[in-house]
């Protein structure tokens, strides 16, 4: 139960320090198995792994890795001017309006905060899981063909 206790202790101080948690320490508060790793079919919830530890091709993920200052970063797709990061195609990049209508339920898009995405990303997430894919599919064809001109 200690070694249990310790590790779990690490876990979260691991995440609490780390840069590039922000998004991931708002909805993962609990070192427990996740529910949609045994519902959902395994390409989309790789899809949702991918998008809820940053493990995708977003702009915001690239620019890390090319030491682009996380907050320089801009959404490419729509005209905001907005932090091209996890929260803004969610709930704000119209890019993904009509996806984002057929897929999330309104009550998470109206005034969306990060509470409302701790609750998203913890709900059954019903349609969630497609959503994510178009995200990640829609963002790496583009980041590509910006590569090749």
């Amino acid at each position: 139960m200690r070694l249990t206790d310790q590790f779990i202790q690490n876990w979260k101080s691991n995440i609490d320090n780390s840069s590039k948690c922000q998004i991931y320490k708002v909805y993962k508060s609990m070192l427990e198995f996740e529910y949609y790793l045994d519902c959902l079919p395994k390409n989309l919830a790789l899809s949702v792994l991918k998008f809820r530890i940053m493990n995708h091709k977003l702009p915001i993920e690239n620019g890390r890795f090319e030491s682009i200052d996380r907050f320089s970063g801009v959404c490419t797709l729509c005209n905001s001017n907005s932090l091209d990061d996890e929260f803004h195609y969610l709930f704000d990049c119209q890019y993904f309006i009509e996806d984002r209508n057929k897929y999330v339920q309104r009550y998470y898009c109206r005034n969306s905060n990060v509470l409302k995405l701790a609750q998203l990303m913890n709900s059954r997430l019903v349609k969630l899981d497609n959503f994510c894919q178009k995200i990640l599919f829609s963002t790496h064809i583009l980041h590509k063909l910006c590569l090749t001109f």
